[in-house]
């Protein structure tokens, strides 16, 4: 993985001559673009993949974690701004709601994305803190949290240096998450969203997954896919050939 800049990694660029398009990925709570490298390996040829580090974690470690999810989309958007490919977002869990309100705001300033892929999140404007308002988040929320979502690994549980680190990052992101409202009723996006969630993922009903097409004007899609809530690590060439299906449909849309 290559530096692209402070908050933007390069997972891969495009291995052909021309790039058609840039799919830019958002992580999720806890999370940073190491844990997106390996979608390098699933993607066709003439996509440039990126992937966000927020501040707080890996090379951006010395820095403090953001509190403020519209402070942390200032960054991308100024990080972005001379980009010129076709721009596909894909956020999972935090990542969608970063994800909608960087699209909202290329949007406003005339340069919306081609499409937003929300994944593993309840829509914005559904969205219910955690733990409830004004309830402290113990390193017990954390860790029932991050058991729910998929688990605990070993290298974390057999190291209590690392899980102690590993749950500062995700009480800040937990926090950003907790401080974010969807704001103004009635902001719809005018580009497609396509929405995707695991079918046995504790944290996200199903239904709630179809709720993301309340917030595009544009035609949507959504998908259930077996898994919990990190699904597509179950089966990674499906979740790429559905992302890529979408892509490619998406891109043959604006040369018409």
């Amino acid at each position: 993985m290559n530096k692209a800049g402070a908050c933007l990694w390069e997972v891969r660029q495009a291995t052909s001559d021309t790039a058609r398009a840039t799919l830019l990925v958002l992580p999720h709570a806890g999370g940073a673009a190491q844990n997106y490298a390996a979608w390098a390996d699933w993607f066709p040829d003439d996509l440039c993949i990126i992937a966000a580090q927020y501040p707080g974690r890996a090379s951006r470690a010395r820095e403090p974690a953001q509190a403020d999810l519209h402070r942390l989309v200032d960054e991308l958007l100024d990080a972005l701004d001379g980009h010129e490919e076709p721009l596909h977002v894909f956020g999972h869990s935090m990542g969608s709601y970063v994800g909608f309100e960087l699209c909202w705001r290329r949007q406003l300033a005339g340069r919306p994305p081609a499409v937003l892929f929300a994944s593993g999140a309840v829509p914005p404007h559904r969205l219910q803190p955690y733990p409830a308002p004004g309830v402290e988040i113990s390193d017990e929320h954390l860790m029932e949290l991050m058991d729910t979502c998929n688990g605990i690994p070993d290298t974390l549980l057999n190291s209590p240096d690392l899980l102690g680190l590993a749950l500062e990052t995700l009480r800040a992101d937990l926090e950003l998450v907790n401080n974010y409202s969807y704001g103004e009723p009635g902001r719809r996006l005018r580009i497609p969203i396509v929405a995707l969630g695991g079918d046995r993922d504790a944290l996200v009903p199903g239904a709630e997954i179809d709720r993301w097409r309340e917030l595009s004007a544009a035609e949507c899609a959504s998908h259930l896919i077996p898994g919990e809530h990190f699904y597509y690590h179950g089966d990674m060439a499906g979740f790429a050939a559905t992302v890529s299906t979408h892509l490619a449909s998406v891109s043959g849309e604006r040369k018409e």
